[in-house]
């Protein structure tokens, strides 16, 4: 789980082997759930930058590894839209996805193909 700059709650969940996103749209002022595509695998999803100074620049960002085992994100200022390839890999997961004290995005990931 996740909260933007407003404390909107958003998170992601595998459930039968299908991964979804529900997450607060500002266009439509609603929440919405985003299914992500077949065989996606532990999806996380974290606000980017925390701190209040950047609150006009801050981002929920969703990523997940397919079935390809490549890792994806997507974010919110696509509205969860746009899908981006991050890494090639070959991964089996994410351990975990958050901001560092180097106040850069990092990924712990287990290597290896499924």
């Amino acid at each position: 789980i996740c909260f933007n700059q407003n404390a909107d709650l958003h998170y992601a969940w595998v459930d039968a082997g299908v991964a979804k996103f529900y997450w607060y749209d500002t266009v439509t002022a609603s929440f919405q759930t985003l299914t992500l595509p077949a065989g996606t695998r532990t999806p996380k999803c974290t606000l980017d930058d925390k701190r209040p100074t950047q609150s006009g620049r801050s981002d929920i960002i969703l990523s997940y590894v397919k079935s390809d085992n490549k890792l994806y994100f997507r974010k919110q200022r696509d509205r969860f839209g746009t899908e981006y390839l991050l890494d090639e890999g070959p991964f089996i997961s994410i351990e975990r996805l958050y901001m560092n004290s180097g106040l850069r995005l990092q990924w712990l990931m287990v290597k290896g193909a499924v």
